[in-house]
């Protein structure tokens, strides 16, 4: 099983986990969002732990790929 992260809770990360499910190989970990409170909705609706800050995250050797699905102007 690959751990997997996302950076980012708005609609796009809504789409990648409804898709999920079609791979089971992958487990997502926990999800992070410069918008605490975005994090929060999304990790208590869709029953995922929330990291407190991307260092926490980018930290967690549970995790192996980190999905950035931000606005194409924070990947920096």
């Amino acid at each position: 099983m690959t751990g997997i992260a996302f950076i980012g809770c708005g609609y796009v990360a809504d789409l990648y986990i409804k898709t999920l499910s079609l791979h089971p190989e992958l487990k997502l970990i926990g999800v992070f969002d410069h918008d605490q409170q975005r994090a929060q909705h999304f990790g208590i609706y869709h029953g995922v732990p929330v990291y407190e800050n991307l260092k926490t995250l980018l930290a967690d050797d549970q995790v192996t790929i980190v999905l950035n699905l931000t606005n194409p102007r924070s990947h920096y």
